[in-house]
């Protein structure tokens, strides 16, 4: 990653202010190029570590200001940079910045006459806007008429509203829906009421699933995960009142979920990144500080952040003798909130040492809560800092959500850094969905993401 960095060039301090020019140091290994901040101040007056101007300086904030905007400027250069060319060089970024500042220069003279020309043009843009908005209004009047004209009688025919069986289907299920699903569910019924308001359980066809699926590809840019989430819910809909109001189930068989696509590059922690966590000193900022505790011990078991609260002195258990080497050693064994599973995970003296800090329980922080204090913990770490890309797909569509690392770390990374790194040290992919509580491994396989780091290991055997 490259480093930015301050000096004073005392060298040419102006002689009748003894005022010094700030200079910004861009350095990416040994290469480094200098640039201007246009801010000068007095060499007692700037602390060159924090690259600000001390409050002793009457102009600390307007300078303070202009030194942020240039590094902002800098850094932003420095991205696009990586992402055109691959690199953060010191050379390819001053070309880049030099590019961006002649382009501005550019656009600053030629200001003056772009505002001349808008502001002619501005007086025909309104009148034709509102001759369009006349025109559109008369347009959705007559709309308006004809769909009264036509629809009439289907509007006021009753219907058997799929959104009102979503309600008796969480009815029926009752205590076994998790809080989380009721909220999923619920999900899917405002994007039907969105999709199609109407929508009769009775006359749901292959066509209709289809549509829907494919609104929520066009119209809503819903991830493919998401996509099937709810399409499998409105098919769990659909069978709960099959039988009862005589629907037939057979166009089921031909639908086809959009490809289950999901983002390899998800986010896993290395060794030197938890470093940075463990390291920071949290002491002024309680939350933040039993955050890190929660995500540290759920790095170290797997557990997911819902679980946490059920962890108790009595979930600890000495490990069974087998064969001698785990004598000694001790279990977790508990439920699980989303699905009552029992699981069993071994602890680690990490984990251990995390439990006795904290009494053997962790208190139950709000999931939104959680993230926003990890992302702040995150933020601190230097090594998170990195620009890190994420591929989302809807349908056959994929883009790239390129930001620092820190800004994706959330409560699940914890769980998929143990996976993973239980994987890489060769325990079978049966036993992590046993520890982790998935009823097989294919959940598993989509979270190894490190699959390209093995293969590498594989290399010497070629080479």
């Amino acid at each position: 990653m490259y480093k930015i960095t301050f000096k004073l060039r005392k060298a040419a301090t102006n002689k009748k202010t003894g005022e010094a020019p700030v200079s910004l140091v861009y350095r990416y290994g040994p290469s480094e190029f200098v640039t201007a901040t246009g801010v000068s101040c007095k060499p007692q007056d700037f602390n060159t570590g924090a690259g600000k101007v001390k409050a002793s300086d009457s102009l600390a904030a307007e300078r303070n200001a202009r030194i942020a905007q240039v590094t902002k400027e800098v850094e932003l250069v420095a991205r696009r940079a990586y992402r055109k060319n691959g690199s953060y060089d010191a050379k390819t970024v001053k070309y880049h910045l030099d590019t961006s500042r002649a382009v501005d220069v550019a656009v600053d003279a030629a200001l003056p006459e772009i505002r001349e020309e808008i502001t002619v043009d501005i007086e025909g843009v309104r009148k034709r806007i509102a001759q369009l908005e006349a025109e559109l209004a008369a347009e959705r009047e007559l709309l308006d008429t004809l769909l009264w004209l036509n629809n009439e009688e289907e509007q006021s025919a009753p219907v058997d509203s799929f959104t009102a069986r979503i309600d008796e289907f969480l009815s029926r299920k009752g205590a076994t829906v998790t809080p989380t699903t009721a909220r999923n569910y619920r999900g899917l019924q405002k994007l039907i009421t969105a999709f199609r308001p109407r929508l009769d359980i009775t006359q749901v066809s292959l066509a209709t699933l289809n549509e829907f699926q494919n609104w929520l590809i066009e119209v809503k840019r819903c991830k493919n995960q998401s996509i099937n989430a709810y399409t499998t819910q409105f098919k769990a809909v659909l069978k709960e009142f099959a039988d009862e109001l005589n629907i037939n189930l057979s166009f089921l068989l031909k639908f086809k979920p959009v490809a289950d696509k999901a983002n390899e590059n998800i986010v896993i922690l290395s060794a030197p990144e938890l470093a940075d966590m463990k390291a920071l000193d949290l002491s002024k900022w309680e939350v933040m500080r039993e955050v890190r505790e929660q995500f540290l011990f759920c790095h170290e078991t797997g557990l997911r952040h819902s679980d946490l609260p059920r962890v108790r002195q009595s979930s600890i258990e000495e490990m069974p003798a087998g064969d001698g080497r785990l004598v000694g050693h001790k279990l977790l064994r508990l439920a699980t909130q989303k699905k009552g599973k029992q699981i069993i995970v071994p602890l680690t003296s990490e984990a251990l040492e995390i439990l006795a800090r904290n009494n053997h329980q962790f208190p139950a922080i709000k999931l939104r809560n959680y993230n926003q204090a990890l992302e702040s913990i995150a933020r601190r770490c230097p090594s998170l800092q990195a620009e890190f890309v994420r591929t989302h797909y809807s349908g056959n569509r994929s883009s790239e959500e390129i930001k620092p690392k820190c800004e994706f770390v959330q409560s699940h990374a914890a769980r998929r850094t143990f996976i993973n790194n239980a994987l890489l040290r060769g325990v079978s992919e049966s036993t992590v969905a046993r520890w982790v509580g998935h009823a097989d491994v294919k959940m598993i396989q989509n979270y190894y993401s490190q699959r390209d780091m093995q293969a590498l290991n594989e290399a010497h055997k070629i080479l």
